[in-house]
């Protein structure tokens, strides 16, 4: 099932992880066409293997956050509650 078709027939959520390598549809081509639908306000969190300074550069514009694989499981948790506080 095509991404955005899994936002058409589910709850709106609170926020999206993304990674940019998927298959079928990049992070970031992902991110543009949510940015031209009626889910333009959900907020996105990278989530990435993706370490060079220009993808997180254009994560840091194209969404909310941008989190390095490997993580901290506590440090992915405050920084969803930040962006969940901030968005009400």
């Amino acid at each position: 099932m095509h991404y955005l078709e899994l936002l058409e027939k589910s709850v709106i959520p609170d926020f999206i992880l993304l990674d940019i390598m998927m298959p079928e549809m990049s992070g970031w081509k992902l991110v543009k066409r949510l940015k031209e639908t009626a889910w333009k306000n959900i907020p996105v969190i990278f989530l990435t293997t993706r370490t060079n300074k220009i993808a997180k550069t254009a994560g840091g514009i194209l969404g909310e956050d941008y989190i390095e694989k490997p993580f901290d499981g506590a440090d992915l948790k405050k920084r969803i509650d930040k962006i969940l506080k901030a968005t009400g």
